[in-house]
């Protein structure tokens, strides 16, 4: 599996995630992308990722 590294926070990402159907942030990202997210999650060394799988996939 390839697996591109994401660059550090811009306004891109915040962009990206107001776009996005679902819209999820971990819990350390940047203010801006918080505040655009439908909803935030544990920071990503703290489960983030698989709580918002839990959530939105399972």
């Amino acid at each position: 599996m390839n697996v591109t590294p994401i660059p550090p926070p811009t306004h891109t990402h915040t962009q990206m995630v107001a776009a996005a159907g679902v819209g999820v942030a971990m819990g350390n990202a940047v203010p801006p992308v918080k505040a655009a997210a439908g909803c935030v999650v544990a920071g990503h060394d703290d489960g983030g990722v698989a709580e918002a799988f839990e959530r939105f996939v399972l």
